[in-house]
């Protein structure tokens, strides 16, 4: 009698189990899946509209999931062969399906270069575009970029009330009018190292190779070994690269923007600075990603790519323009001041890129000294402020400095960060070098201005109080 009351009971029990646990590995699976795609944004096959689909098999190779997945109920190991498909929605649903479904209609996965550099990461209202003659709106699966040559990808962000224009219509012409501003990617790499002891050393090629964010990190620290540039750790999290401003930012406090001939946004202190930096992020710009302003690793890692095989490897143009227009150059490498420009898309205003061609970054020679977010102690340790405009404890802002030891001199090099561009090229192409110093100039500047001529250079650095004077800022977006 018991056997007859129990026995069903059980069965139904195990049952119960192992559907319970079945659900578990589905879930397991789904939110793994969700996570990839929050990862790897544009990286995996779509279906249609924003329907994506990624295999199994792809989740345990990128180790995702364990290559070992059980279905309980059929007794067997999972099929890796099936697919998750993912609708891209505030919630990110996602559904297990046979592979079948996603084969039918599949489209084409993103473009990727053969250089070995992370696909630009395409966030929500980002615009890939091309030149020719003129900005033109790229198809993300055809080839747009290629870092082999010097073609660093490029997009753009516009007003909303364009946005879906540019956004369903590659092919066409991107209407300057309608941009807001001008982004360029830099992958994440690492760069051999060739003057750890800060000795003034002549200029030379920097040897850099892309490097996946998957990929164990180089720690060198001598002459010759291998390291992950820093500017690719923010916040202790892992970049796999990092958007910057094409231009010294422009527009007004209220509504910045990035644009080619247009005034620098100057006249204010840090504080400030860091939150015209973070309004780019916000919703007016369809973003919803960080914006916040460059630190000095970042700018570190823009010139040293500049210096590499895959950018100008020469000295950059000043940008001489004395009414701070943006993406100018003009006459020579070190021109003095003047009110003439030629446009960033001229044979001369390309002389002033990190590429030497139109897909480079500008304004990093001259034009106005742009502060970065690298700030010395003081005497006692303390990180000091100066007339940054800062009210209370800076403590909350730390992952967004650099931070440097304290001197009483402008030449105490061994200060520098690996990777900051400062120690490890100080006076290459005759640039200025000025570390922070003293009690009150604590700022890293970068660039030299429309004045400085020769002293001029994307390795040139000097510092200030962080106060209103007529310095500039860059912007950046790091990426996950």
């Amino acid at each position: 009698v018991l056997y007859f009351i129990l026995f069903p009971l059980a069965i139904d029990f195990f049952r119960r189990t192992a559907s319970t646990m079945d659900e578990a590995t589905e879930k397991l699976i789904v939110a793994q899946a969700k996570q990839y795609v929050y990862d790897n944004p544009y990286e995996y096959p779509r279906v249609e509209g924003n329907v994506f689909c990624i295999e199994i098999n792809t989740l345990v190779a990128e180790n995702y999931l364990g290559d070992y997945l059980y279905d309980v109920g059929k007794r067997k190991e999972y099929d890796q062969e099936k697919m998750v498909r993912v609708a891209i929605t505030d919630e990110k649903e996602a559904t297990i399906v046979d592979s079948y479904y996603c084969e039918e209609n599949l489209a084409q996965v993103n473009f990727i270069d053969q250089s070995g550099a992370n696909a630009p990461r395409l966030y929500n209202t980002m615009i890939p575009v091309t030149y020719n003659e003129g900005w033109i709106v790229a198809d993300a699966t055809e080839e747009w970029f290629d870092y082999r040559e010097k073609q660093w990808a490029n997009v753009v962000l516009v007003h909303q009330e364009y946005r879906e224009l540019y956004l369903e219509n590659p092919g066409i012409m991107v209407d300057e009018d309608d941009v807001l501003a001008h982004f360029v990617w830099i992958p994440r790499y690492r760069y051999k190292l060739f003057n750890s002891s800060a000795e003034a050393i002549s200029e030379r090629k920097i040897e850099v190779q892309f490097e996946g964010k998957k990929v164990e990190k180089s720690f060198g620290s001598e002459d010759g070994e291998w390291l992950t540039h820093p500017a690719f750790t923010f916040a202790e999290e892992e970049l796999s690269g990092f958007w910057v401003g094409k231009f010294t930012t422009t527009g007004t406090e209220a509504v910045p923007t990035i644009r080619p001939n247009r005034s620098m946004l100057t006249g204010y202190n840090v504080a400030t600075q860091m939150e015209i930096a973070a309004k780019i992020g916000q919703e007016g710009y369809g973003m919803q990603r960080e914006s916040k302003m460059m630190n000095n690793l970042e700018w570190g890692a823009i010139a040293f790519l500049a210096n590499s095989q895959y950018g100008n490897q020469g000295a950059i143009w000043i940008n001489p323009n004395e009414e701070l227009l943006t993406g100018c150059a003009y006459g020579n490498v070190s021109h003095d001041p003047t009110s003439e420009c030629s446009s960033f898309a001229t044979t001369e205003g390309m002389r002033a890129s990190t590429t030497r061609n139109v897909y480079g970054v500008y304004d990093m020679s001259g034009g106005v000294w742009e502060r970065v977010l690298g700030v010395m102690e003081d005497d006692e340790g303390d990180i000091q402020t100066a007339n940054a405009g800062f009210v209370g404890d800076v403590e909350e802002y730390l992952d967004y400095f650099n931070v440097y030891q304290y001197s009483s001199s402008d030449a105490i090099y061994e200060r520098r960060i690996l990777g900051d561009a400062t120690a490890e090229t100080r006076g290459w192409f005759s640039s200025l070098s000025e570390m922070p110093h003293g009690n009150i100039n604590s700022w890293f500047l970068r660039g030299g201005n429309y004045a400085s001529e020769s002293d001029a250079s994307v390795f040139t650095f000097s510092a200030d109080d962080g106060g209103t004077g007529e310095t500039g800022l860059r912007i950046v977006i790091p990426a996950y």
